[in-house]
């Protein structure tokens, strides 16, 4: 494992600062909670990206953000703001001339407002982060008791069906 977080790390230019280019989708959905949960049901879904710095120094932090809005089908509206620290820890020890900073996290966070209200987070390393990371984040319909509104972070386009 560290010989692939090695790697990764190397392909990212942690020779010197640069930046680590993500690409996925996000996804809203519902799920009804009214007596045990369903799964949820996808409303809408499209690609997302953005790019975070990669910190070189013990106790650096560099910050990538997006945003989107959805409006469901029945009326309920939660907008989703997601920012990813791309953190370099204050006790890392770095490998002169191999990488300055092997123990690199990113932490992923998600705030709904609106018709559902949520925080939610991950931390994960480059190799599970990379090139989207996943996750899913909901609260409850304040509208509809019973029932959740939420957004997942994706690699792949979850309004198209799956193949086996």
């Amino acid at each position: 494992m560290k010989i692939l977080l090695a790697l990764c790390l190397a392909a990212f230019g942690s020779a010197g600062a640069s930046a680590l280019d993500f690409s996925g989708f996000v996804s809203s959905w519902k799920q009804d909670c009214t007596d045990g949960c369903a799964l949820p049901a996808g409303e809408e879904s499209g690609a997302a990206s953005f790019a975070v710095d990669e910190p070189m120094n013990p106790g650096e932090a560099r910050i990538g953000k997006f945003s989107r809005t959805y409006a469901f089908k029945t009326g309920e509206t939660v907008s989703a703001d997601f920012t990813v620290y791309f953190v370099c820890p204050r006790g890392a020890k770095g490998e002169p001339g191999v990488d300055s900073c092997p123990s690199r996290y990113l932490q992923v966070q998600a705030v709904l407002t609106g018709d559902a209200r949520a925080f939610c987070a991950a931390s994960l390393n480059p190799a599970d982060a990379h090139p989207f990371p996943v996750m899913m984040c909901a609260g409850e319909n304040r509208r509809r008791p019973g029932e959740r509104l939420g957004v997942s972070l994706s690699r792949d386009d979850v309004s198209r069906p799956s193949r086996p």
